[in-house]
């Protein structure tokens, strides 16, 4: 009837192996079939569970030990159903941890409860003692106060160092005073540099327990080259071609032109904010561009924003960020050359002479006209250029087109330009 019973619940590829069992035993009762079933649908053998059951070992807590032990246990006997239970009670002894075990075997269990009792008691003790320990050091060895410094040794004694704890950070930071040494903290403090080499730093990094906080500021060195005597005489004879520019550049046809699109409306960008050390340099800039005259006082009712980016030699790039009248500007066509036009120029030459030009956008002058769109904001109020800023859309163009105008007879012959950099060359 069981047998009959369970018919009616196979799916798939059960009922179709059902079938051709039904065929082949036709009699077959509710033990064969179950047998069966699990030999020709279980993932594991009678023989691989057996296995897996006698190599099982404690690695956490008893109690996941006991859940781990009873879910194979039951699988064990089902393959194996006439073991005795001193065979289960040898298993789960054999897989405590060392500690445990030992005390188990002392006392000797009868029953397989019994053993599971005497382990979770074993496992409570060890705990209790682990704790009281920790306990009892601490009190025999207390850890010594936190203060505000801790010194460290040095490699280098001529190198004094002074880590600080949480505790002397906060203290510091509350008192106003430099983290490296006892000074008051302004804006511009300044510690004594002292040069270090890689292996010093590494050694420091490594003996610091709370990291270190310091400023590290590379020391290139530079190459002096002495000029060849073949060209000094020639940088003398032109000596005014390499001097900074003077004054206000010439009128020409080619002066910058910034037309905007229809519709378009004088526009004032918010000033971003600027860091007090930048401010300073600022008016440095400002004023020794005052005196050269590329720039002036302005009230127009344009305003683009200043940003100062530092270059590679420490100093300051004034910079101007136009995106806002660049968006309004309609935009120059003019050509720009191909680099890779310009290399194919090259082939044949044998002699190459490049001028990079200096300041060269600001000897083109803008027009009349279109100054005022150019003011820029800063902190002292509005300023605009009488020459051609970098950063406006088609500056570049404008350059180019008085470039190719004023070099028309030598382009492609001897000269290359591109932009603020030329090049002479000499197939001879």
């Amino acid at each position: 009837m069981r047998v009959g019973i369970a018919e009616m619940y196979l799916k798939r590829k059960v009922d179709v192996w059902f079938h051709g069992f039904q065929s082949s035993h036709p009699n077959a009762d509710w033990g064969l079939l179950t047998t069966e079933v699990c030999r020709r649908f279980a993932k594991t053998t009678g023989e691989e569970v057996v296995e897996t059951f006698c190599k099982i070992r404690q690695y956490g807590e008893i109690a996941e030990y006991v859940e781990k032990f009873e879910e194979l246990k039951a699988q064990a006997m089902q393959a194996l159903p006439n073991l005795h239970e001193s065979y289960y009670i040898s298993v789960f002894t054999s897989g405590l941890k060392g500690e445990i075990k030992s005390v188990v075997k002392i006392i000797k269990p009868s029953s397989l409860n019994q053993v599971i009792e005497i382990a979770l008691l074993q496992e409570t003790t060890i705990s209790a003692i682990s704790k009281n320990t920790k306990t009892h050091e601490s009190y025999i060895h207390p850890k010594p106060p936190e203060s505000l410094h801790t010194e460290t040794k040095r490699p280098n004694p001529h190198f004094p160092y002074k880590t600080l704890t949480p505790i002397g950070l906060q203290t510091k930071r509350n008192l106003g005073l430099c983290f490296k040494c006892d000074e008051k903290y302004t804006i511009g403090h300044v510690l004594g540099t002292e040069l270090i080499n890689g292996s010093q730093l590494e050694s420091i990094l490594v003996q610091q327990p709370y990291g270190l906080v310091g400023q590290l500021n590379p020391i290139l060195e530079k190459e002096v080259t002495e000029t060849p005597k073949e060209l000094k005489s020639i940088l003398a004879e032109f000596d005014d071609v390499f001097q900074e520019p003077n004054g206000l550049p010439p009128k020409t046809l080619h002066d910058h032109h910034i037309p905007l699109k229809e519709g378009t409306q004088p526009f004032q960008i918010k000033p971003y904010r600027c860091p007090f050390i930048q401010k300073s340099e600022v008016e440095k800039l400002i004023e020794e561009m005052l005196a050269t005259g590329i720039i002036q006082p302005s009230n127009s009712p344009f305003a683009s924003l200043v940003l100062l980016v530092k270059k590679n030699d420490g100093t300051w790039r004034f910079c101007v960020d136009y995106r806002q009248l660049n968006n309004l500007t309609v935009k120059d066509k003019h050509p720009m050359s191909l680099t890779d036009e310009l290399i194919d120029e090259l082939y044949g030459a044998n002699y190459f002479t490049k001028i990079d030009l200096r300041a060269g956008y600001h000897q083109i002058s803008v027009k009349t006209g279109d100054v005022y769109k150019t003011a820029l904001k800063t902190h002292q109020g509005l300023y605009e250029f009488k020459v051609m800023p970098f950063g406006l859309t088609n500056a570049p163009a404008t350059f180019q087109s008085l470039m190719n105008e004023i070099f028309k007879e030598q382009l492609r012959k001897n000269v290359l330009i591109f932009l603020m950099t030329y090049w002479y060359i000499a197939r001879t």
